[in-house]
């Protein structure tokens, strides 16, 4: 960001030369316990819209993922899903960007009978008509979900589910990946699943 706006001449240098970043030993991962996760999925049952929440813990998708999947990357018929685009925010705005996180984020997705159940039932509420943007997971008025708007909305239905512990969306993606763990799953399937670059960065995180 700095070298790009001395580039452009908004300042004569880079404050950032001659830093270097402290190096971190190992990061914290945090999931859902099998518990929290029980007590969740049973509140967000209970909503239309919260099956997005499930649906992150059943795919592992990133949460710009989910946002900016559109019918056109959903195959029904093999039961999969195409992740090759997200929906970012700009000021604020949200829009489609044509091009996941990273190269590794292209990738598609087997769907568990979860996953692919959540998928019909969006399907069948599907207002062709109304929904312009061709979004599987859209807002109350057909619009992109913010992920304000959607922290805000997960952290009700956490308070409202008992969980008292305090969560994030993200770790959604985290539980996903450890339940597949506890399962057995080797590394190799969840780096891919997941949409990481190396082998090596999901045995970093997890």
């Amino acid at each position: 960001m700095f070298k790009k706006a001395v580039e452009l001449g908004y300042i004569d240098r880079n404050p950032c030369v001659g830093t270097e970043l402290s190096k971190i030993k190992g990061r914290t991962v945090r999931a859902l316990t099998k518990e929290q996760q029980k007590k969740f999925i049973k509140r967000c049952e209970k909503e239309e819209y919260a099956n997005i929440f499930i649906f992150l813990i059943a795919t592992g998708m990133r949460i710009g993922e989910a946002l900016g999947l559109t019918w056109d990357c959903v195959n029904l018929k093999e039961k999969t899903v195409e992740i090759k685009q997200i929906m970012i925010e700009e000021r604020g705005n949200p829009k489609l960007q044509s091009y996941p996180k990273t190269e590794s984020s292209f990738r598609e997705l087997p769907l568990s009978d979860v996953a692919y159940d959540i998928i019909k039932t969006r399907k069948k509420l599907n207002d062709k008509r109304n929904n312009i943007f061709n979004l599987v997971f859209y807002s109350s008025t057909f619009n992109f979900r913010t992920t304000a708007n959607l922290r805000r909305y997960f952290d009700r239905l956490v308070l409202e589910s008992g969980i008292e512990e305090n969560i994030t969306p993200h770790m959604l993606r985290h539980t996903f990946a450890t339940r597949l763990l506890e399962q057995g799953c080797d590394v190799k399937t969840i780096s891919s699943l997941l949409g990481h670059a190396k082998v090596s960065t999901t045995l970093d995180i997890y």
